[in-house]
């Protein structure tokens, strides 16, 4: 069962390897540890069984909302982990 979880610490090693398998110039590992710690940025983790799947981050300015990135792990595809990130993030 898929659950979407805020981003923590514990997510970071799986997060920086899903940026640098999905994007030419990815978020490195203290980038994402930064953005924990940046009240402006919500980061959202679909987990399953454990393990991370896909993620969102949204950043607010000015009260919008700014997608960063949205990514999701290659065996997770077409099965509807970015839908749901995406829901979550709007819901917010």
């Amino acid at each position: 069962m898929m659950r979407i979880v805020p981003m923590n610490a514990s997510h970071i090693r799986a997060l920086a390897a899903l940026e640098a398998l999905c994007f030419t110039s990815p978020w490195t590992a203290e980038g994402l540890r930064e953005e924990t710690e940046n009240p402006q940025a919500h980061f959202l983790v679909a987990e399953e069984n454990g393990a991370v799947c896909g993620y969102i981050g949204v950043q607010e300015i000015c009260g919008e909302g700014y997608v960063t990135n949205v990514a999701v792990y290659p065996a997770c595809r077409r099965r509807g982990v970015g839908r749901a990130l995406l829901e979550a993030a709007l819901r917010g």
